[in-house]
């Protein structure tokens, strides 16, 4: 999170609603997420308790249950509707540079 605290054009707040979520992420064009970072060693964990964010990101050592978590969670939604997207550190650093440099994510 030290990372997005650098970054230009970014606003970081963090646990808002009592650790519900970990940190919110807003970006100068409006686009924001609500970010949960988890690192379990059994990613159905995550899937049997999904987060209040959208984005989840594992530590990139936990590349491998990306796309199980992704399926795990794609069948569910946030409690206000979202759908999730999962990504490791380094990919959401990428996203939110790519968003940063105008390029959408």
């Amino acid at each position: 999170m030290q990372w997005l605290e650098k970054q230009e054009g970014v606003r970081v707040e963090r646990w808002e609603n009592l650790d519900e979520w970990d940190v919110g992420v807003y970006l100068a064009d409006g686009h924001q997420r609500r970010v949960d970072v988890k690192d379990h060693q059994d990613p159905q964990t995550i899937i049997d308790r999904p987060p209040a964010g959208e984005t989840v990101v594992v530590p990139n050592y936990r590349r491998s249950q990306v796309n199980q978590l992704q399926s795990g969670l794609d069948a569910l939604r946030t409690p206000d509707g979202q759908r999730y997207s999962v990504f490791t550190v380094s990919r959401f650093k990428a996203a939110v540079t790519k968003r940063l440099k105008g390029l959408g994510a």
